[in-house]
């Protein structure tokens, strides 16, 4: 590859590049990506982090004065493949997602299966009151509760802002 094709492809000239042409640095790129992808494959690791096919459910953390609300959706997820704990100041989900669909079509039969492991830690920004947590799981989501002790009920307060 030479210097040139490493600059702006428009420097100096007003050419629109053909279709299927490869623009500068488009190549490099590509390449960049195939080799951290094999690089971090040989390791068992995604580029994203975490192990390679590893499943890392969404999660919707509300806080308001009288609690912690947790929604974390597991579509395909089973509730007794859920485990729900707290650990120091941290809420801890962690289970596992197996999905397996088979398919068959003019006299050929597939099974596709996937599964993995998952573990998220939602760090809790205050004390809760550990003997009234509440948990459920409906149509794929589960919603944890999280009430506050009433020492971290009475520890905020508002804050006067004066102009000036």
């Amino acid at each position: 590859m030479s210097a040139r094709n490493l600059l702006p492809w428009n420097w100096g000239t007003k050419r629109v590049p053909v279709r299927g042409e490869e623009l500068p640095l488009r190549s490099l790129h590509r390449e960049m990506n195939r080799f951290f992808g094999d690089f971090s494959r040989d390791f068992g690791l995604s580029v994203w982090g975490g192990e390679s096919g590893a499943f890392a459910p969404d999660i919707d953390v509300e806080e308001d004065d009288d609690a912690i609300r947790v929604d974390v959706e597991l579509p395909g997820v089973d509730e007794k493949d859920v485990d729900v704990s707290l650990r120091d100041d941290q809420l801890v989900v962690r289970g596992e997602k197996r999905e397996e669909r088979t398919e068959k079509r003019r006299g050929e039969r597939w099974t596709e299966r996937r599964f993995g492991a998952f573990v998220r830690a939602i760090p809790l920004p205050c004390e809760v009151d550990r003997e009234r947590v509440e948990a459920s799981f409906r149509r794929g989501v589960l919603h944890v509760d999280l009430p506050k002790t009433a020492e971290a009920r009475r520890e905020g307060r508002r804050i006067e802002v004066r102009a000036g």
